[in-house]
């Protein structure tokens, strides 16, 4: 996921509908914390966006507005047959339906005009014109998942994020199958421009201000043979958690269920990116946000002031990270059966994942890294090497090809970031651990909140 530093970052998605696509977002394209609203009267603060659509009073059109209305609000997205999530279910914000003239996302059916929007608060600069269209999805109320994709889709890039599939992170391999798959886009959209603007083109790392791993699952990637094997159209797991801190919640503690599940929530969204050795500082920002932001002398930070110096604190963490990043391209590491085996099954990590750094991203957290290091368990991995050593008749003095440090350390990671490991030490990491406590998700919780007070873990 990838969000542009910039107000405008290229023209409007046209290519097409049920190929959702990506990325995560730009500084100045994010929606700023400037309308906020309490939706129960008093409780968390949200941040609310205003959608207005053209022309649709009537017809095919207003049935095509409730495809969208049912597609962006959680409540309604919760009453479709499957109940899917969308944005709001992650991201602080709420969209308010008002009249087109009064919207900050307007919304069009033009069917000539394919499906695309303007990148967040972009749309500003466009008074009184569509900022979304939807030309292509169906007439039904319940949109099917293709439908219910693009709207998800296009609504992404409202909020401000880019095409995953332009990741500077994508790699070669990735880069080599959206060229061969290029002309089949450019005789659709009728522009080789377009094409290279909206999909073989990578975005300039300059012009980002945030970035994950790769994600061949975001929302935000078109189908690409060879990468994805169908429309990604719902949310992956980066998706929620970058959208979560791009748009993080209110952190006050309103001794409520709901307080207590989004803090969690965000807390998981820290742990997902790749950044819990962060995290105190990430939620130290809300309670402290003079720390990032200049406030003028003596003035009470806003509510506003806390949720921007969240993102702020967030924004640099993840710089710093991805500059890191740069230097290993997780797709130039991960061959082409493992990325088709993770784009089968979006959400379980890469088979060929071996950089730490990344692997956070995947969902490999302490319990996996704990079983690794732990004592029991080597000395189980070393009688399985030693008995197949003798098994194969190699005397135990000899050197062995492919087991130095670097080659076990390597396989190590691979193995432990397989589907079936993963499942394996998650059901059984207690009996592994011995009587060590385990370390998981309580352990980094507690040590995120006392790095938030200052305190030493």
């Amino acid at each position: 996921m990838a969000t542009c530093q910039n107000a405008y970052c290229g023209g409007p998605t046209t290519i097409g509908s049920g190929l959702p696509a990506a990325g995560r977002g730009p500084t100045e394209a994010a929606w700023p914390f400037g309308s906020l609203i309490q939706i129960d009267g008093n409780g968390p603060w949200t941040l609310e966006i205003k959608v207005g659509f053209l022309d649709a009073k009537a017809g095919y059109m207003l049935v095509m507005k409730d495809a969208v209305i049912n597609s962006i609000k959680k409540e309604r997205a919760e009453k479709l047959e499957d109940k899917r999530e969308t944005w709001e279910h992650w991201a602080n914000i709420s969209f308010k339906e008002v009249e087109f003239g009064e919207a900050d996302i307007r919304v069009g059916f033009d069917k000539r005009d394919g499906s695309w929007s303007r990148i967040g608060r972009n749309a500003n600069k466009y008074k009184g014109e569509v900022t979304l269209n939807l030309g292509r999805i169906g007439a039904r109320p319940e949109p099917n998942d293709n439908d219910f994709g693009t709207i998800l889709h296009e609504f992404g890039h409202a909020l401000g994020l880019l095409h995953e599939h332009q990741s500077p992170l994508r790699g070669s391999d990735v880069s080599r199958k959206i060229q061969r798959q290029a002309g089949a886009y450019s005789r659709r959209a009728g522009s080789k421009q377009l094409v290279e603007d909206q999909m073989t083109s990578e975005v300039s790392q300059g012009s980002i201000s945030i970035l994950s791993a790769f994600d061949p699952c975001s929302v935000m990637m078109y189908q690409i043979d060879g990468v994805t094997e169908r429309p990604n159209n719902k949310l992956s797991r980066l998706d929620k958690a970058f959208i979560t801190l791009y748009y993080p919640p209110d952190l006050t503690d309103y001794k409520n269920e709901t307080t207590k599940k989004m803090l969690s929530r965000f807390k998981t969204a820290i742990r997902d990116a790749g950044l819990e050795s962060a995290g105190g500082k990430i939620l130290e920002a809300f309670q402290n946000p003079g720390s990032v932001l200049k406030l003028p002398s003596g003035a009470s930070p806003t509510m506003a002031d806390r949720l921007q110096a969240v993102r702020n604190r967030f924004m640099d963490y993840d710089r710093a990270m991805y500059l890191r990043r740069s230097t290993v391209n997780i797709s130039n590491s991960v061959d082409a059966s493992a990325m088709k085996q993770y784009s089968l099954y979006c959400g379980d990590p890469p088979f060929g994942l071996t950089d730490p750094m990344l692997a956070r991203q995947y969902g490999l957290t302490d319990p996996l890294r704990d079983v690794a290091k732990n004592k029991l368990f080597q000395s189980l991995v070393k009688n399985i090497v030693k008995n197949a050593v003798k098994q194969h008749g190699i005397p135990m003095g000899q050197s062995i090809a492919g087991v130095s440090p670097t080659e076990v350390a390597t396989m190590m990671a691979a193995i432990s970031s397989h589907e079936r490991i993963a499942q394996y030490v998650e059901a059984y990491k207690d009996d592994f651990q011995g009587s060590k406590p385990s370390k998981g998700s309580d352990a980094q919780d507690e040590r995120i909140e006392k790095d938030a007070k200052g305190e030493q873990s």
